[in-house]
């Protein structure tokens, strides 16, 4: 009796754990997908945050002639300094078209696709005449500015 009670139990023991066994393969499976190691490329686009442009315009033009010196120095220097950042996001949203051979799942997309579309719309502003500083458009009194 003893033994038939025994094997009683384990057979409802048993019975319990293949009624268990898909619901415990259920609760590991998110921590196995969760677990999977991610690209560092994908990890860094994923990551990705707009950079501050640090550019300054800082120049007057005190020659109503245009041939201030300093002025053109210093709007060389803010041409050539926000050229530089504007090449810094082309080559960040190159980087992230590239990440996608690593294989991206839906939710991965939808992050990186909105930063590279953050980056084309800085893009499509910086060539607008409303991209110019205000600053540089009053002190620069030529038709290209002010059209």
């Amino acid at each position: 009796m003893i033994v038939f009670v025994i094997l009683e139990g384990l057979i409802i023991v048993a019975t319990k754990m293949r009624r268990l066994l898909p619901l415990l393969s259920l609760l590991l499976l998110p921590v196995c997908v969760l677990g999977q190691n991610v690209h560092p490329e994908v990890q860094a686009a994923l990551d990705w945050q707009i950079p501050k442009n640090e550019c300054e315009f800082r120049g007057k033009r005190t020659n109503v002639g245009g041939t201030d010196r300093k002025f053109k120095r210093a709007m060389k220097k803010y041409t050539k300094c926000n050229e530089k950042y504007l090449t810094g996001l082309v080559a960040a949203r190159e980087k992230m078209m590239g990440v996608a051979h690593h294989g991206l799942t839906q939710e991965q997309a939808d992050i990186i696709m909105g930063h590279m579309g953050a980056i084309a719309i800085i893009l499509k502003r910086s060539e607008s005449v409303s991209a110019v500083p205000e600053s540089i458009r009053e002190a620069n009194q030529t038709a290209d500015f002010n059209q």
